[in-house]
């Protein structure tokens, strides 16, 4: 005689072994960009095989992704109303961060709408929109909002701050939650200090440790590879 509510039981015993982890649903929305009076021309992004591109982001249009690159989750990279977007070797995305093309200038003698360079990192949540200029070695920090503008190697952008149509020299610092918005700002910024040139090497080495770790974790069926 089989007792009342086995039969459910057996059914919830069942769902307790649900994959997790590794085997969980891996999406990402990876495309050309529609073709439109904005971006007439159909680009579908460049990925090197060394970068990584986490779940849920999205990359759009003509988009390249330089060797040892890291895309977090929930990124978006947007070369559909403006580009192209060209991020350099064993720079990092983080978890919602966004890049939107927009205008275009003439970098290094090639048109962009956004250029980051080598080392950066752009933090959680953070938005760029083109037409900018990121150097090398630099931190954009979580919640921060770049338009328009050319930020110097190694700069340090603290958490919340805004920043537009200004060009901010290489080595500068600014501060948690500033705006700069004229050039008689950013012509005023100080050096980075050097508790924050610290914090960048944390923050740098800690995205490519992470590189190699989603690499490893996904590595069944993946395209990127460890250098």
């Amino acid at each position: 005689m089989v007792k009342k509510g086995t039969k459910n039981s057996r059914k919830l015993n069942s769902t307790d072994k649900q994959p997790i982890g590794p085997f969980n649903t891996y999406t990402r929305f990876l495309s050309k960009n529609p073709r439109t009076t904005l971006t007439p021309i159909q680009t579908y992004p460049k990925i090197s095989k060394t970068a990584f591109v986490g779940p849920y982001s999205t990359i759009v249009g003509d988009v390249t992704l330089s060797d040892k690159v890291l895309v977090a989750d929930t990124a978006t990279l947007r070369a559909d109303s403006g580009g192209p977007i060209f991020i350099g070797a064993n720079s990092s995305i983080s978890s919602g961060g966004i890049l939107n093309g927009e205008m275009e200038l003439t970098f290094k003698g090639k048109p962009y709408s956004i250029f980051v360079g080598q080392k950066t990192v752009i933090s959680h949540g953070a938005i760029v929109n083109g037409a900018t200029v990121i150097g090398d070695g630099v931190v954009i920090g979580a919640q921060c909002a770049v338009y328009y503008s050319i930020i110097g190697d190694g700069c340090f952008i603290s958490t919340g701050t805004t920043v537009r149509n200004v060009t901010i020299a290489p080595n500068r610092f600014v501060p948690h939650g500033a705006t700069v918005l004229t050039q008689e700002e950013a012509d005023a910024l100080g050096e980075v200090p050097q508790e924050f040139i610290d914090r960048y090497q944390v923050l740098y080495t800690t995205s490519q440790k992470l590189r190699v770790g989603y690499i490893r974790l996904f590595a069944k069926g993946r395209r990127s590879k460890l250098s």
